[in-house]
């Protein structure tokens, strides 16, 4: 990141949040924007500018708020800061672009990379109880993936061949119309991007963080999201730690067989959503990916197994 925006966004961050000793001590590109650790008297904070998804002010002040009444009601995610106007979001001008803002506290723990047991079951709970908990979303927008499938597919469809657009369309469709019998009205408050990568733990506790993605979905889009990551991460097969993260979640919040169901076909969806975000008009990342074969290649294998896996009509 350049020094002009780095000095940037230490003077924002001091006079927003009435930290003058302000300093940011690493940061990280986003998609647009960034993501700024700051060390100041009262901690440590990171600022989120921009991000991965186009989110606007008000969809951020409304995750901001939907993450303090977690926190109220006990659920172990990262804690949001009000700036020092009360409001939780904001905005910032980097390069001539105003981008929404939001800052949250240090998590402390350090992520695992294989959970134990118990971890693994923490985890199923913490999740348990934010979409027990979630039944206030605050002006929530709808988890990305489900909202823009659509535009997704239409996006990859320009650099693939037609016979892959075609099946790709189909395989949506009756990924969607599979889970309109499984999970037609459960709505909550979703993480929207839950994966072991966004949690850390403290022993065996975890706590959730990285909440860009925090809105409105089926309990089991989260689920989905953390089983698809955990199955490739661990070689196209579900890993003996997942059961004991049902058994967590389970413990919880009632869910149904169904519930289970209907994960195949959400991860299926999350893959295309996935596979298509550098394809999405707009994305300041990934340009020389879509340009090659073998990013299609590589992409299309992980969709076609869980499409696959979704089509024997067995749990995940």
């Amino acid at each position: 990141m350049n020094p002009t925006t780095i000095a940037t966004v230490q003077r924002w961050f001091a006079s927003a949040y009435g930290q003058e000793s302000a300093r940011v001590v690493r940061s990280a590109s986003r998609t647009s924007g960034g993501l700024f650790q700051l060390a100041h008297d009262e901690g440590t904070s990171w600022l989120r500018v921009g991000g991965v998804l186009s989110r606007t002010a008000v969809e951020v002040e409304a995750e901001g708020r939907a993450a303090a009444e977690l926190v109220k009601s006990g659920v172990s995610v990262a804690a949001p800061l009000r700036r020092a106007d009360g409001a939780f979001g904001g905005s910032m001008v980097v390069d001539g672009e105003s981008l929404p803002t939001i800052a949250y506290a240090e998590v402390e723990g350090e992520r695992v990379a294989m959970p134990t047991p118990e971890q693994a079951s923490r985890l199923g709970e913490v999740v348990g109880a934010l979409h027990r908990c979630g039944n206030d979303q605050h002006g929530l927008p709808v988890v990305e993936p489900l909202a823009r499938i659509n535009e997704c597919i239409a996006s990859a469809s320009k650099w693939i061949d037609a016979e892959d657009a075609r099946w790709l369309r189909s395989t949506v469709h009756r990924q969607s119309t599979a889970l309109h019998d499984l999970e037609p009205n459960a709505r909550t408050t979703c993480h929207g991007d839950l994966q072991l990568s966004n949690a850390h733990f403290v022993g065996d506790s975890p706590t959730l963080l990285d909440l860009e993605g925090l809105g409105v979905g089926p309990p089991a889009y989260d689920c989905a999201c953390m089983w698809r990551k955990r199955v490739l991460e661990n070689g196209f097969s579900s890993p003996t730690d997942w059961l004991f993260f049902k058994q967590g979640y389970e413990r919880t919040t009632d869910v149904t067989e169904d519930h289970w169901r209907a994960l195949p076909a959400f991860a299926v969806v999350r893959a295309v959503w996935t596979m298509s975000l550098p394809a999405l008009p707009n994305a300041a990342w990934g340009v020389d990916w879509v340009r090659d074969p073998d990013y299609w290649r590589a992409h299309f294998r992980m969709v076609r197994w869980f499409a696959d896996f979704a089509a024997t009509g067995e749990s995940a």
